[in-house]
């Protein structure tokens, strides 16, 4: 309810909660995290955008009875991250087997 925190190389990066009425948290932090690991991989490099991405996931897992997304929520999130992966900036080593050093 407050937002969220991501720490790389000792700086805070404050990610605000987006709108939810919360009915269940079971599975809201894996869900956070599936979120940052989406945008990683898919090769982001802008940890404002990723936390945005991630904190929208943990949202729709909050706002619903346990951790299942259901298929019109998994639709309208994938529709989501396309529009903010095409505005994010990216690696310039996305696509190679190294883990951007972030």
């Amino acid at each position: 309810m407050h937002g969220s925190y991501i720490g790389v190389k000792g700086e805070a990066i404050y990610i605000p909660p987006p709108a939810c009425i919360p009915v269940d948290t079971c599975g809201a932090g894996d869900a956070y995290a599936s979120g940052i690991l989406y945008g990683i991989l898919r090769g982001a490099s802008d940890l404002k955008g990723i936390g945005l991405l991630a904190a929208q996931v943990a949202a729709v897992v909050v706002g619903q009875q346990g951790t299942r997304l259901r298929v019109k929520d998994a639709d309208r999130l994938a529709e989501s991250f396309e529009f903010h992966l095409d505005n994010l900036e990216f690696c310039s080593d996305a696509g190679t087997d190294q883990v951007p050093n972030l």
